[in-house]
């Protein structure tokens, strides 16, 4: 519900947000600390992910001058002046990550076929209903794992500032999802 929206009112959002973000309260959102949500999933029935939480943590949170990793790019392209830090969800089990399971296998979000895949996605409407629905269903398993104390909406917009979903396995042939 509501993903399409009329031109009207497309444009009355977008007009809301030109607005919010040219406000001098909120002039200086460019440096500090940022936190950002990193949401694992996995089709119903799919193998676990097999990279560490070490390497994954590596790989978002990671520091030092030839660190790769996205806080690293982010302190960089700001003269230190930005952070971004990743904390993952759901929480992993020692040094395994762990997912989100969805209750649909990967089929259920690929375009349908009457011989190939019977179950799968007719048109554009209903992809977008049933990729919504994923990511919904991501962010409500993982709500209550996420501290009250960790600040994830910097601009107190009531938005989560920043959202990572990373999703499990090969992307095969499943359109933008």
């Amino acid at each position: 519900p509501n993903i399409k929206i009329s031109k009207k009112e497309y444009l009355k959002k977008r007009n809301k947000r030109e607005i919010s973000s040219s406000r001098s309260d909120l002039i200086g959102l460019n440096h500090g600390v940022y936190n950002n949500l990193v949401v694992f999933i996995k089709f119903k029935g799919d193998a676990d992910f097999s990279t560490s939480k070490a390497e994954i943590d590596s790989m978002f949170n990671h520091n030092g001058y030839h660190a790769i990793s996205m806080n690293n790019y982010y302190k960089k392209a700001t003269y230190n002046q930005l952070a971004m830090n990743s904390y993952c969800y759901p929480k992993a089990d020692g040094n395994k990550v762990m997912a989100y399971e969805d209750i649909y296998p990967r089929n259920y979000y690929i375009p349908y076929n009457e011989t190939t895949n019977p179950n799968g996605y007719k048109g554009d409407e209903e992809h977008q209903i049933r990729e919504f629905a994923l990511l919904k269903k991501a962010i409500e398993h993982i709500a209550d794992e996420v501290p009250d104390t960790l600040n994830i909406d910097r601009n107190e917009d009531g938005l989560v500032d920043n959202v990572i979903f990373v999703v499990n396995g090969n992307t095969g042939d499943w359109g933008d999802l």
